[in-house]
């Protein structure tokens, strides 16, 4: 498998308050991760980057924006838990009260994650991605984002809410020029 890393220019911080680490006032880096095709490992990597990161003490969340894929609750092994999902959230918008959904989403590993749900499509609406990201990136370290494949609509909307993102892909001819 192969990535390619895309570095977005530095969003617009808000001066919203957040977090503190040693009295300075901090935001979370936001993350993107993509696969180039299905079954080349974009969420295993999600989960792994985000347990890592919980490991050395960071306060992470992960969000699934992949509506059409597996699921980040069954990479994470929480998905018989009931807990917030996105279609819990699909009409956010604006400052979110993001302690109480902390304490309401699934998590395993240290890892709050927000998934969809197969049971329940939703769609994902740009301003309710953004509110769920930019709320929890005032409250964690770290979050990671599994983002829809780069042939959907709604890949180019959620690239704005991030710092950085990688395409995963295969490594043959085929999976490359998928990618």
């Amino acid at each position: 498998a192969c990535a390619a890393v895309h570095r977005q220019a530095p969003r617009p911080q808000p001066r919203q308050p957040s977090r503190r680490h040693s009295g300075a006032m901090t935001r979370a880096r936001i993350i993107g991760v993509a696969g180039g095709s299905g079954g080349v490992g974009a969420s295993s990597l999600v989960a792994a980057v985000a347990v890592r990161a919980a490991r050395r003490g960071l306060a992470v969340a992960c969000v699934d924006l992949r509506r059409f894929g597996g699921g980040l609750d069954v990479v994470f092994g929480v998905d018989h838990e009931p807990a917030v999902r996105w279609p819990d959230l699909a009409r956010a918008h604006g400052r979110l009260d993001v302690p109480e959904l902390l304490a309401r989403l699934p998590s395993a590993e240290g890892v709050h994650v927000v998934s969809c749900d197969r049971a329940a499509p939703t769609v994902l609406r740009p301003e309710a991605c953004r509110a769920v990201v930019d709320g929890l990136a005032e409250h964690v370290d770290l979050v990671v984002v599994d983002l829809p494949g780069p042939d959907l609509p709604e890949h180019a909307p959620s690239l704005e809410l991030l710092h950085e993102a990688l395409l995963v892909c295969g490594s043959d001819p085929p999976a490359l020029a998928a990618a």
